[in-house]
């Protein structure tokens, strides 16, 4: 499907739920950027360094490959995810003990107006972004079944979106058994860890 450059206003007054959304995904790319530029240029998830990445350094990034979500009725990217290689260094008695191979999500984010967004009617089937989020695992997973043999999803968590993750059965990782890498991005990030 090629790309609205239009974008339609989402209707505050028409209740909207996720099922209803006609989403496909792609893989952002320096072939495709200008396809997609107007939409990022209009993406916000309310993290102003987030957004920035997102905007202007993803297609860049020779770290991660990013995932773009895309509410295709309306032309908007509603969600997006930066995704790495990565390990989990393990330490005991503050020795590096070992290293469990993972895929990182580096950015996830959802744009705020999918944000808290319920899938149905019905509560409990939970929000878009959970959907979202388990979109993500899933490719992860199905990825690292076929072709990198990873046995976690790694992230570093903003303090406001930890009970998100959790509720999504990621866990939070000791810090006297996790050795943080450095980086001024991560300073008061929770880095929380989930198992395939």
């Amino acid at each position: 499907m090629k790309p609205q450059n239009v974008l339609e206003p989402i209707p505050d007054t028409e209740p909207l739920y996720g099922r209803e959304l006609d989403i496909y995904t792609c893989v952002l790319n320096d072939r495709n950027i200008r396809d997609f530029q107007t939409m990022l240029d209009r993406f916000s998830c309310g993290n102003e360094e987030i957004d920035e990445f997102f905007r202007e350094k993803a297609v860049d990034s020779i770290n991660e490959t990013t995932h773009i979500y895309i509410d295709n009725e309306r032309g908007r990217i509603a969600a997006a995810a930066a995704l790495s290689c990565s390990v989990v260094p393990i330490m005991q008695n503050h020795q590096y003990l070992m290293n469990i191979p993972s895929v990182e999500i580096t950015y996830f984010a959802v744009d705020t107006h999918y944000q808290r967004m319920p899938m149905s009617p019905n509560r409990a089937e939970g929000y878009f972004s959970d959907d979202i989020l388990g979109s993500v695992i899933s490719e992860i997973y199905d990825f690292t079944a076929e072709h990198s043999g990873a046995s976690h999803v790694l992230l570093y968590s903003t303090p406001s979106a930890v009970h998100f993750y959790e509720r999504n059965r990621f866990e939070y990782m000791e810090n006297e058994l996790f050795l943080k890498r450095s980086n001024l991005y991560l300073d008061g990030c929770v880095p929380m860890l989930l198992a395939l």
